[in-house]
C-alpha cells in the first residue's frame, strides 16, 4: 500500500518509518549484521524488530494467516508519500494450498512441504480489496453500503465480504509480491512500477528492496518467472537482446530453467546469434521488405555512433525511449546527435563537404525533399562514410545566399530528408537546431515493433520447394544451428534458400529465448563470497542434511539446514538442535528423532564438535518419524507424473501439456502440433501408441487376408 499520508500505528510502537531506499543496508538500522542466522530464525528476529503486529483480525479471517507491516518512507519526493511493506505469515498444513506450483516448475519439486510461507507484499497505491462472495465482483474502495453494486445482494460486511485486513494473495495489481518457505527457497511472483500502475514506485527501485530483504533474512534461492511487458511487448527478449542479459539480470538472476528442453547452452548460443547479428548481412539477404531497410537507414543517420549489430540499433532505440519518458531530460534539447568533443575531422574538410551538399540542394530549388540517403550518395566521392554523417548532422540551419536549410523526419518512411527554403518562410530558427528533428514518441514505438516482429520474433515459414540440393532436405528437416551462414555460402544456395535460412535461424534463437523464463539467484553463493570466517568466534555453523528412515517411506536428502551452535556444543547437542531445526521447518518432521549421525559413527555423544569437524562442515542426521509422512514428503504432491516429451523435456516445466489416453505419458501441446489457441481434443493418443495400435491394425489384416488379396493393393 503507498499512501501519502502516515499509515495509524497498531498495537505496539516501534521505530519511525524506516528509509525506502536505504532498508536493509549499513545506511539503515534493519541492515546491521545481527541476522547471521538461518533464514527461519531471521524472520522471527525481523518481525520482532522492524514490523508491527501481528495486526489484529475480525473472526471471519481465516486462521491460517497473520499478518505484519513494515513503515517505509520514500526519500526525495516533494510530497510526504509512505509505503507499508506487508508480511503475511501463511500456515501451510491449514491453507487451501498444500503444494506449492512454483517449486514444481522451476526443479525443486522434491523439497518436503514447508511449514510456513511468508508473503512479502506491497499493495497497489490506496487500493483496498473488497469482493462480493455470489458474483466476485471487487472494489476498489471500502464501501459503507451493504449492497453489492454489481447484484445489489444485501450483504454483511462481516461475513459475505473479505476481511479488509487479509490480503488478497492472488491479486495481480500489487507492487511487489514474492513468497520464501520457512526454509529459504522463494519466488518472485511480481514486480509492477509505474507502467504497472505505482505513482511513485519504479520496477527498480522495488527490485532493489526485495533483493535488500532477501540478502538481510538470509534466503537461500528465489526464481523468477520472467513475462515481463514492455510497450506490448515481451520484454525479457527486448532486454536479452539489449543488454545480454534478462532484466532481472541486473539483480544477479541466472537462466534458472528452460522449457521445451531449452538448456543453458543452448540459450547462450540462441543470444549471442541474435544480439551479434550483422544488419548489413540482414538487408543484404533480401528477404526482408522495404520499410526494415528504411527504419534501419533512418536511426543510423541519427546516431553518432555506427549501428553495426541488431543490438546496436535496438540499444539506440530503447534509449530514445527513455528519453521520452523521463521528464527532466523531456525538457531539455534534443542533443543526440550533438557531439560532446571536437570533431576528428578538419573544419576545412568538413566545410567543403557541406559546401558541396549545399549545391546539390541548390540544384533541386527547394521544389522536391531529397532524402538523407540520396544527398549522402550525391556527394559521397569515396568519402569516409563517417564523415558523411557527421556532415549531415550539422547540415540544418546552414545557408546559401537568403535560403537557409530545413530538415524534417518523413512520418511514412521515417526518412530524414533536406531540402533549401527562403528565410522568411521559416517560423522557427533554425539556426539554433541542435541536428536532425525529433521523430514523436509513437513513429519511435511502431518502429520498434516493426523491428521486433521483423528480426527479433520473426514467423516462422514453411521452407521453398523448387530446389532438391542435399542441404535442401537439411533445411526442411529442421536440422540448423547458428553456423548455418557459411555452410549455406559454400553449397553455393539459390538467393531463396538463404532467405529462408536466415528467417528459420531467426525464428529459431528468438524462440528458444522465449522458451527461458525461469531465472534463480543463488543467494547462498552470495552470502559466502560477502561472509568472513573467523576461527576466534564464538559459534560454530553446521549445515545439516536429513533422512528419515521409515522402511518403506525413505526420505532421501533434505536441503541443509543451517545449525549455529557454541563452541562447547556436543555430538548430542548436534543431534537435539538438528531434530528441532527440522521440526520447525517442515510438516513431515514433526516427530522426528535424530538416532545417528552418519559422519560421525561409532563416536560417543559427549564428545565436543570442534575435535571432529571444521566450520562449515555438512553432516547427515538420519532417524525416524512417527505417521504417514507420504502426504508431506514432496512440494510435486502426491502423484506421479510420466513426462516423456519428444522436445526432450522428462519433468514438468509449467508449460500447457496433454496425456496419451492409453500410457499416460505426458507431451507439450506445443510439441504435438495442438496450438495455444486450440482447445485440448477429448482424445489423444501419443505418436508411439498410435505406431503400435497400426502394427496391430495391419497384423490383423494379413491374418484375416489371404495372398491374393493383398497383392491385389498393389
Amino acid at each position: 500500500m503507498v499512501v501519502s499520508r502516515p499509515l495509524k500505528r497498531v498495537k505496539r510502537v516501534v521505530a519511525d518509518y524506516y528509509s525506502f531506499n536505504s532498508f536493509g543496508t549499513s545506511a539503515c538500522p534493519a541492515g546491521d549484521r545481527t541476522l547471521d542466522g538461518s533464514f527461519r530464525s531471521n524472520i522471527k528476529s525481523f518481525l520482532i524488530s522492524y514490523a508491527d503486529g501481528p495486526l489484529p483480525t475480525k473472526i471471519s479471517s481465516p486462521p491460517f494467516i497473520q499478518r505484519w507491516q513494515v513503515r517505509l518512507r520514500l526519500d526525495h519526493q516533494e510530497e510526504d508519500v509512505f509505503v507499508a511493506l506487508h508480511i503475511v505469515e501463511e500456515n501451510v498444513r491449514c491453507s487451501d494450498s498444500l503444494y506449492c506450483d512454483h517449486c514444481r516448475v522451476v526443479g525443486w519439486q522434491e523439497n518436503p512441504v514447508c511449514k510456513k510461507r511468508y508473503h512479502f507484499i506491497i499493495q497497489a497505491d490506496n487500493v483496498k480489496q473488497q469482493r462480493c462472495t455470489a458474483c466476485d465482483t471487487e472494489s476498489a474502495q471500502p464501501s459503507a453500503s451493504t449492497r453489492c453494486k454489481a447484484c445489489e445482494l444485501e450483504i454483511s460486511r462481516d461475513t459475505d465480504l473479505e476481511d479488509e485486513t487479509r490480503l488478497d494473495l492472488e491479486d495481480e495489481r500489487h507492487l511487489l509480491h514474492g513468497i520464501i518457505h520457512v526454509n529459504g527457497f522463494g519466488h518472485l511472483l511480481r514486480v509492477n512500477g509505474r507502467e504497472g500502475g505505482s505513482r511513485y514506485l519504479f520496477g527498480c527501485d522495488i527490485m532493489g528492496l526485495w533483493d535488500r530483504i532477501c540478502i538481510m533474512l538470509k534466503a537461500r534461492k528465489i526464481s523468477v518467472m520472467d513475462v515481463s511487458k514492455k510497450y506490448g511487448l515481451d520484454y525479457r527478449l527486448l532486454h536479452a537482446v539489449q543488454k545480454g542479459h534478462p532484466w532481472y539480470g541486473n539483480w544477479g538472476y541466472e537462466f534458472g530453467r528452460g522449457s521445451f528442453g531449452t538448456t543453458h547452452e543452448t540459450y547462450k548460443r540462441a543470444l549471442q546469434y541474435l544480439s551479434k547479428l550483422r544488419l548489413d548481412l540482414v538487408l543484404s539477404s533480401g528477404g526482408f521488405d522495404q520499410q526494415l531497410k528504411q527504419i534501419v537507414s533512418f536511426y543510423r543517420s541519427l546516431s553518432k555512433n555506427p549501428l553495426v549489430t541488431v543490438q546496436d540499433l535496438v540499444c539506440f532505440i530503447m534509449q530514445l525511449l527513455h528519453k521520452f519518458h523521463n521528464h527532466t531530460e523531456r525538457k531539455c534539447s534534443w542533443n543526440i546527435n550533438k557531439e560532446s568533443a571536437e570533431s576528428k575531422w578538419a573544419p576545412k574538410v568538413i566545410d567543403e563537404i557541406t559546401a558541396d551538399m549545399l549545391k546539390v540542394l541548390h540544384v533541386a530549388d527547394g521544389t522536391m525533399w531529397i532524402t538523407w540517403h540520396d544527398l549522402r550518395g550525391a556527394t559521397c566521392n569515396g568519402r569516409d562514410p563517417e564523415l558523411l554523417n557527421h556532415a549531415l548532422m550539422g547540415l540544418e540551419g546552414k545557408t546559401i545566399g537568403k535560403q537557409i536549410v530545413q530538415c524534417q523526419c518523413n512520418s511514412l518512411t521515417r526518412t530524414l530528408e533536406y531540402r533549401l527554403t527562403d528565410r522568411n518562410n521559416v517560423s522557427i530558427d533554425l539556426k539554433s537546431a541542435t541536428g536532425p528533428k525529433q521523430p514523436k514518441e509513437k513513429h519511435v514505438l511502431e518502429d520498434l515493433k516493426t523491428l521486433y516482429h521483423a528480426l527479433l520474433h520473426p514467423p516462422s515459414q514453411p521452407p521453398p520447394t523448387a530446389d532438391h540440393s542435399p542441404l535442401h532436405h537439411v533445411l526442411i528437416s529442421g536440422s540448423l544451428h547458428y553456423g548455418l551462414k557459411e555452410q549455406l555460402w559454400c553449397y553455393g544456395l539459390k538467393e531463396q534458400l538463404w532467405r529462408y535460412g536466415l528467417r528459420e535461424q531467426l525464428s529459431k534463437a528468438s524462440r528458444n529465448l522465449m522458451d527461458c523464463k525461469q531465472f534463480i539467484k543463488d543467494y547462498e553463493d552470495y552470502e559466502a563470497k560477502h561472509r568472513m570466517i573467523t576461527s576466534d568466534s564464538e559459534s560454530i555453523r553446521v549445515f545439516a542434511v536429513a533422512e528419515i528412515l521409515n522402511g518403506a517411506q525413505t526420505l532421501q536428502k533434505t536441503p541443509p539446514e543451517l545449525l549455529i551452535m557454541p563452541r562447547n556444543a556436543t555430538i548430542a547437542d548436534l543431534k537435539q538442535e538438528a531434530a528441532q531445526a527440522f521440526r520447525d521447518v517442515y510438516i513431515c518432521f514433526k516427530n522426528f528423532q535424530v538416532e545417528n549421525v552418519r559422519e560421525l559413527q561409532n563416536i560417543k555423544d559427549s564428545t565436543t564438535l570442534m575435535l571432529l569437524i571444521g566450520p562449515e562442515s555438512v553432516v547427515t542426521v538420519q532417524g525416524h518419524c512417527n505417521g504417514d509422512i507420504s502426504k508431506y514428503r514432496a512440494e510435486r504432491g502426491t502423484q506421479v507424473w510420466t513426462v516423456n516429451c519428444p522436445c526432450g523435456t522428462r519433468e514438468d516445466d509449467g508449460e500447457r501439456m496433454i496425456a496419451c489416453d492409453n500410457c499416460e505419458v505426458w507431451q507439450h501441446t506445443r510439441c504435438v502440433h495442438i496450438s495455444d489457441s486450440e482447445d485440448v481434443p477429448t482424445e489423444y493418443m501419443c505418436e508411439d501408441c498410435n505406431d503400435n495400435s497400426l502394427d496391430v491394425d495391419i497384423d490383423s489384416d494379413h491374418s484375416l487376408l489371404g495372398s491374393s488379396s493383398v497383392s491385389s493393393f498393389y
